[in-house]
């Protein structure tokens, strides 16, 4: 999409749109669970963050599935 013909967004959840801003989290979890990037955060916000990424995995050439 362009400009002239934006993405609409009217039809996405805000959880949807939320889950879009974690991505980038979740492919580096994936890559390295040994990262850091938890550190600081509540309990709470490393588990529901843990029960998402059990959803996704990444294949052999990094894609996200």
């Amino acid at each position: 999409w362009n400009k002239e013909h934006p993405y609409v967004e009217r039809h996405r959840t805000a959880n949807r749109k939320r889950l879009d801003e974690v991505i980038p989290d979740i492919i580096e979890w994936l890559r390295n669970p040994q990262s850091m990037m938890l550190e600081g955060k509540l309990k709470s916000e490393v588990a529901h963050f843990k029960r998402q990424v059990l959803k996704f995995y990444l294949n052999n050439e990094g894609k996200l599935y």
